[in-house]
């Protein structure tokens, strides 16, 4: 192999179409000769990285997927109530190679392994209409072996910030009482007939959240981050205005740890109860209360519940690929 100024067998490029854009994405396709030591690089990266990682990270990782990602939300996201949608822009195609090679020398000191991972950045590739070569400094090749694991260790800084300033953020042990939920509880215990006391229950159970916490309290906040790839969200309990200053300051640390463009238009600030889309699913919180009484199915007892998300796949959408992709017909009747 050649030192860092060499090159290392360029592949085809080839553009495909980005999913519902008339955009293109470059993918190049390397030959089996050229995937063999690129495995290799990715089982040695992969040894040392996959204990640094993590647990917010579930992309490209072993026994970690779409499914583990939506799992995370389904189990633990019920209670918040803002959602930061990311969309980074081109995050492959972006990636400076001076950030991939600082952040491998920060744990790796092997000259001659790291002049084989700077060989595979620069490599480039051929493009298929001039037949030239085309080289770059910025840039992870779509499609190589390496690819993916090279993303996630410059997006681990990310995540490594988010970590940190979620513990920054987070503050209260738990929620103030909210006063309409006291009230009623009072006019409850001070009622003098039975039926007044039926009705004043029915009231307090209205009262969000079931058990009494104020949602509006400002002395009680909490965040959750899931990224996927180049796919994440941050949910919020606290004000909106907490989810646009987390979205500024996620947009800065992505410029200057990764050198990824976080898209204004496509990132998003959602309530939770308007629903947001994610890893191909459709996720929203059902309901005003997180919590509701339920039967236990023993006697006459009963306990408070947590209402999880709701996640939908996005039929609509299925159906008409499907059709499109002429796998499936409508009938007269258009159903």
């Amino acid at each position: 192999m050649r030192g860092r100024g060499g090159g290392w067998g360029g592949g085809v490029s080839v553009e495909i179409p980005k999913p519902n854009s008339t955009k293109t994405r470059p993918l190049t396709i390397a030959s089996p000769r050229d995937k063999i030591v690129p495995k290799a690089i990715q089982l040695i990266l992969q040894a040392i990285w996959e204990k640094r990682f993590l647990d917010s990270s579930h992309g490209f990782r072993p026994h970690r997927s779409v499914h583990t990602a939506l799992r995370s939300i389904y189990s633990k996201g019920q209670t918040y109530k803002w959602v930061i949608q990311g969309d980074i822009s081109k995050c492959f195609d972006r990636i400076p190679h001076r950030l991939v090679m600082k952040y491998l020398e920060e744990v790796i000191a092997d000259v001659a392994f790291l002049n084989l991972i700077h060989n595979f950045l620069r490599a480039g590739h051929i493009d298929p209409t001039t037949g030239r070569l085309i080289r770059s400094n910025v840039g992870i090749p779509q499609g190589g072996v390496l690819s993916p694991i090279l993303c996630n260790i410059v997006l681990h800084k990310f995540d490594e910030f988010m970590a940190s300033y979620i513990t920054k953020f987070e503050k209260g042990k738990k929620r103030r009482h909210n006063p309409e939920y006291q009230r009623l509880q009072y006019l409850r215990k001070t009622a003098k007939t039975q039926r007044d006391k039926l009705t004043l229950l029915q009231l307090k159970r209205n009262v969000p959240p079931l058990l009494g916490g104020d949602p509006q309290d400002p002395n009680y906040k909490r965040m959750m981050y899931v990224r996927y790839a180049d796919d994440f969200v941050i949910l919020v309990i606290g004000s909106k205005d907490d989810a646009t200053m987390t979205k500024l300051r996620a947009k800065d640390a992505l410029a200057r740890l990764c050198g990824a463009e976080l898209s204004e238009e496509k990132t998003l600030i959602t309530h939770m109860g308007e629903g947001f889309n994610f890893l191909g699913s459709f996720i929203r919180k059902l309901g005003k209360n997180t919590e509701f009484l339920g039967s236990t199915g023993i006697g006459d007892k009963s306990r408070v519940f947590t209402r999880r998300l709701q996640m939908n796949a996005p039929m609509l959408k299925l159906i008409a690929n499907l059709e499109k992709a002429g796998m499936l017909k409508r009938n007269s009747l258009k159903q």
